[in-house]
């Protein structure tokens, strides 16, 4: 299984492959719970990066598979193994894998280890890997009922995508007021995220959608970045990591080297003709806001404007 390559595609024959090792892994029982810990224990990893938003072997990592396989196998000793793992892996993606397979007792100690995690990365002792399932992490405990908006707020500089992303999935938006400092700030790293991430949510959310519009009338948005805005107001979702969400196919992947950030863009079939319609309103006030002044920002505006109507047209047949 380590031996597979993932710098070139990896065939039908090659996922099935090594999907079936695994299986026979799990299958063996506690005998393979040495072997795994033993090659966990080394801190090893082959990472699977997602192709077009999808994974073949439907993990992210090597480690993420095996731990995987240890909480299907269970017992004393894999128990033991996971519980090793928390407590001393450097890899975030590991930390993810145990958020999904440990028992809810073992979560406010991965969310203090996504927290350590974070720390160290944010001083440059990680050694510039991905910190995204981290941030997974911090957005899955919100829903949980942990407030984690402080977390998210003191590394909007350093992840900033990272950051605007988690902060818009957080309950009864929670994220805003954070959100709304990005995309007031000035033009740059924060704000070009904050300000997508709150076009997001204005349709739905009063205050995201006034602060968007005096931003506009103040022309404190450029047109570039309203370009960049317009397929949020047409219902577009960022998404951390690039693998995409079961029946999406509308799909856009991402990648800013800073921070070593990966993410997509998706959009929502699911929205309701009323939603849409809702979209429609904010895609007009926004039109009236801009100043006359800049082309593209307005036109992909009209764009987007043109798709959901076509959509409610659809949607009333």
């Amino acid at each position: 299984m380590a031996t597979l390559d993932p710098a070139t595609p990896v065939t039908d024959a090659q996922a099935q492959a090594w999907k079936q090792a695994l299986q026979d892994l799990v299958r063996a029982g506690p005998a393979s719970t040495p072997i795994i810990k033993e090659f966990l224990a080394k801190n090893q990893d082959v990472a699977y990066p997602s192709s077009g938003g999808h994974n073949p072997l439907g993990y992210p990592t090597l480690r993420a598979g095996l731990i995987d396989a240890l909480s299907q196998i269970g017992g004393p000793e894999a128990n033991d193994a996971l519980t090793q793992i928390l407590q001393t892996t450097p890899y975030p993606t590991d930390l993810a894998a145990l958020s999904k397979v440990m028992d809810p007792q073992y979560q406010e100690s991965i969310l203090g280890a996504a927290r350590q995690q974070l720390s160290v990365a944010a001083q440059g002792q990680l050694g510039g890997v991905d910190v995204g399932p981290l941030f997974q992490i911090l957005a899955s405990q919100a829903a949980a009922g942990v407030d984690v908006t402080a977390d998210l707020t003191q590394y909007a500089t350093k992840w900033p995508y990272y950051s605007a992303i988690a902060l818009a999935q957080l309950p009864d938006g929670s994220g805003l007021n954070g959100l709304i400092q990005m995309a007031q700030g000035a033009a740059g790293s924060t704000q070009n995220p904050g300000a997508e991430a709150l076009s997001e949510l204005a349709a739905d959310n009063p205050q995201a959608r006034s602060t968007l519009l005096e931003l506009a009338k103040n022309n404190q948005l450029p047109d570039w970045l309203v370009q960049r805005m317009a397929p949020f107001m047409g219902g577009g979702q960022y998404q951390i990591g690039q693998e995409a969400p079961p029946g999406i196919s509308s799909f856009q992947s991402f990648h800013v080297a800073d921070g070593n950030q990966d993410f997509a863009l998706h959009a929502d079939p699911s929205l309701s003709a009323e939603q849409i319609n809702q979209r429609i309103s904010l895609i007009d006030q926004m039109l009236q806001a801009l100043p006359a002044t800049g082309d593209a920002g307005r036109q992909a505006l009209q764009q987007q404007r043109n798709v959901l109507a076509g959509r409610v047209a659809h949607l009333a047949k």
